[in-house]
């Protein structure tokens, strides 16, 4: 019989934590905001990046970068691999008030993006 009752309390708490926790996830997709923070152009189409990971400029932008909107206060750097490595970087952008900037040289090359918050 306790052995019963010790197995109703322990499901009741274990209903509680998941009911607890599943509201606080619930709460979470209203409150976090998924706005870009940069727009690179290129190729006549356009493509939205989100910040602190490396994204693969999809075609036709990758590889005909020809300007970039840093929509934050945030720095954006072009890369010519496929991996964001620091040995690639083409071109460095950095937030001007949500300006589109044009992007010249060997960063109208670029593959792929990466943008963090700050100045560089």
């Amino acid at each position: 019989m306790q052995l019963a009752g010790l197995f109703v309390l322990a499901s009741a708490a274990l209903g509680a934590v998941a009911q607890y926790d599943d509201a606080l996830y619930d709460d979470v997709q209203y409150y976090t905001e998924n706005r870009p923070v940069a727009t690179v152009y290129g190729g006549g189409k356009s493509q939205d990046i989100q910040d602190h990971r490396c994204h693969v400029l999809q075609s036709p932008v990758g590889g005909q970068v020809n300007s970039i909107e840093v929509r934050q206060p945030h720095y954006c750097q072009l890369f010519l691999d496929n991996n964001c490595n620091r040995e690639w970087i083409a071109g460095t952008y950095f937030y001007q008030g949500s300006r589109r900037q044009p992007v010249h040289g060997k960063a109208t090359q670029a593959h792929t993006i990466r943008c963090v918050p700050g100045r560089g």
